[in-house]
């Protein structure tokens, strides 16, 4: 069972908050790919970095926010600014590159 913390628009503001290394996957339940890389983002948690999880559907504010056009994307901050932008599942080492 993957167990990311599911955020929502009103909890989103990691430009502002966040100090350490973040990651943000955007995606859905429907979504196969978004569940595969859900589990790489449960591996990445497991290393004491913060992961989130944006439901696309609940939360298209954030979306538009982050022009984000296809899911799976996750966005990686550090220090509160974006550092990186993986579109699509990608394997395991890309998401590691930024650690």
């Amino acid at each position: 069972m993957v167990n990311l913390q599911i955020i929502s628009s009103c909890e989103f503001d990691l430009e502002k908050d966040s100090q350490d290394l973040t990651f943000v996957l955007f995606g859905d339940s429907w979504c196969s790919l978004c569940t595969d890389v859900k589990y790489i983002m449960e591996e990445i948690k497991a290393l004491h970095i913060p992961v989130y999880l944006v439901d696309i559907s609940k939360n298209t504010y954030i979306m538009e926010k982050y022009s984000i056009e296809e899911i799976p994307t996750v966005i990686v901050f550090k220090k509160g600014r974006i550092v990186g932008f993986i579109v699509g599942k990608q394997p395991k080492n890309r998401y590691l590159d930024f650690i």
